[in-house]
């Protein structure tokens, strides 16, 4: 019998918990960017020395193809990409036979680790469960989790605490849905300022909030600069004045050409994209363009973009709108390239509008 006292349980699907899988029979259906995806947990932290990731397969059923396994590493302050530190490869057929394989790796102290798999070769390929255990077990008083306990102050993460089960509320900002939550003192004072008598709006929350989050980030006070494209209410350049900020104005019209290298344009401490992108444009392209705008921020800087989100009981064939699974993606994608992403609170999509404005929060 194996000897498994010191092992921990793994979520296989902690880092893309919709996607398709390439081994049928496993979970998922959101397509997949990586057509032989079959796991990829999330970034753990592990006791220094030797550790190993055990993966193991119920009534696994394979006809070719090869299972192609990877460690990475990432600082726990999300503040580097993730590393390659080791991989393994093992053919279907002989996991198949066995049940089980393994892949060592050293722990080092500050760092956390995760196993990406991936099934290579002409294949075909089935299993009813897959188990993924890190021995080792956790470094004193550390443990890694998709919830992260809500703070007093905004958070911003890496890899570690990325997504949490927490209720999405206006007393500390995330990377979040429109919410019904009752406003806080300091949401009311900008719905104040700019004269928006109605403020919970699903027309008024995907201004009001990103002002929220920027003044509780720290980032609409004296010599702070604010980019902000999209509409503008009356009186929102006054009322960034009134804090000691600056901002520049610019609708989605003239962004192309303003924000080309030739513009002239400074770096910007901020800036909110108000105006919703939307799914039916092309996602890699929406993608790209929130990437794209990072280009215009100052190192450290903050990016508030509001995007359209549809809740997980909207009518079928009505849903119009990003999906959990996509903003996931797209943390995980920012945090491969070094940047920080304010924690994803995915229970405010719970609901059946079709469509409503999600705040994605990133910092350079």
């Amino acid at each position: 019998m194996e000897d498994a006292h010191d092992e921990r349980d793994l979520d296989p699907y902690g880092a893309f918990p919709d996607m398709v899988n390439r081994i049928a029979g496993l979970p998922g259906k959101t397509p997949s960017h990586e057509p032989g995806y079959a796991f990829h947990t999330l970034y753990v932290p592990v006791s220094a020395g030797l550790r190993t990731f055990i993966v193991r397969f119920h009534n696994l059923r394979a006809t070719g193809g090869t299972l192609n396994m990877r460690v990475h590493m990432v600082p726990a302050d999300g503040s580097a990409r993730a590393k390659l530190v080791d991989s393994a490869r093992i053919p279907l057929e002989q996991l198949a036979e066995e049940g089980i394989t393994r892949i060592s790796f050293n722990g080092y102290p500050g760092m956390h680790f995760a196993l990406y798999g991936t099934i290579v070769g002409n294949a075909d390929v089935s299993a009813d469960v897959c188990r993924i255990t890190v021995d080792g077990g956790d470094p004193p008083a550390t443990k890694a989790t998709r919830a992260d306990i809500a703070v007093a102050a905004p958070k911003l993460h890496g890899v570690v605490g990325l997504s949490s089960v927490e209720p999405a509320t206006l007393r500390q900002c995330t990377s979040q849905a429109w919410t019904s939550e009752p406003p806080t003192e300091a949401y009311l004072e900008w719905a104040s300022a700019l004269d928006l008598k109605q403020p919970l709006t699903l027309e008024n929350w995907p201004v009001l909030y990103p002002l929220l989050a920027l003044d509780q980030f720290g980032f609409i006070t004296e010599s702070k600069s604010l980019l902000w494209i999209g509409h503008a209410p009356v009186g929102l350049s006054s009322a960034v004045a009134a804090r000691g900020a600056t901002m520049h104005h610019m609708n989605r019209e003239d962004e192309a050409v303003a924000l080309s290298e030739s513009s002239g344009l400074p770096l910007f401490d901020s800036l909110c994209s108000v105006d919703y992108l939307t799914k039916s444009a092309d996602e890699r392209a929406v993608f790209s363009r929130i990437t794209s705008l990072l280009a215009h921020l100052k190192p450290g800087g903050i990016a508030v973009y509001i995007v359209s989100a549809s809740q997980t009981n909207a009518p079928e064939g009505a849903q119009e709108g990003f999906h959990a699974g996509d903003f996931e993606r797209w943390a995980l994608n920012m945090v491969a390239h070094s940047h920080q992403v304010a924690q994803l609170k995915l229970s405010s999509l719970k609901g059946d509008k079709t469509t409503v404005p999600f705040a994605f929060i990133v910092r350079k």
